[in-house]
């Protein structure tokens, strides 16, 4: 009798390899974020890219495997990655939280509003209290607070 190896029966499987449909993979992405949010401060989380405040760095996870996951759930579309507003404003509808678009250094940004206290003295309102006028974020989330310390 062969066992299989322990290495094998401990690999990850990666969601992109997952069969499901976009509304599942909505469901469970949104699930995991309101898990999340449940214990953090109210922060505005960037939707796409690698920088400090991406929502990428709240799911700790690379910007590359969220890009996958939100291509998946279809808010991504295409090789040029396309947003697809109504996509992502029903995945938005099922996590019951805010968005909103800002500009910090000229381009359109699309932020989600996580987290659960609002009464902490780190919480952030709106997305521009973040940024200075030059577009640099200088209210940087912290670990434990603003994002799960897991």
């Amino acid at each position: 009798m062969e066992d299989s190896p322990v290495a094998h029966n401990c690999a990850a499987s990666p969601l992109e390899g997952a069969v499901m449909s976009q509304p599942e993979a909505q469901s469970l992405l949104a699930s995991l974020i309101i898990k999340l949010s449940l214990v953090t401060v109210c922060y505005w989380w960037r939707l796409m890219g690698d920088e400090a405040n991406s929502l990428c760095k709240f799911l700790d996870m690379f910007w590359r495997d969220l890009r996958l996951t939100l291509r998946k759930c279809g808010i991504l579309c295409g090789p040029a990655d396309s947003f697809k507003k109504v996509e992502f404003e029903r995945w938005k509808d099922q996590m019951g939280c805010h968005y909103s678009t800002c500009r910090p250094s000229g381009k359109p940004v699309n932020y989600l509003k996580l987290g659960q206290n609002t009464e902490d003295a780190c919480t952030v309102e709106k997305p521009k209290e973040m940024y200075s006028l030059g577009g640099v974020l200088e209210m940087v989330p912290i670990l434990g607070i603003h994002c799960h310390g897991i």
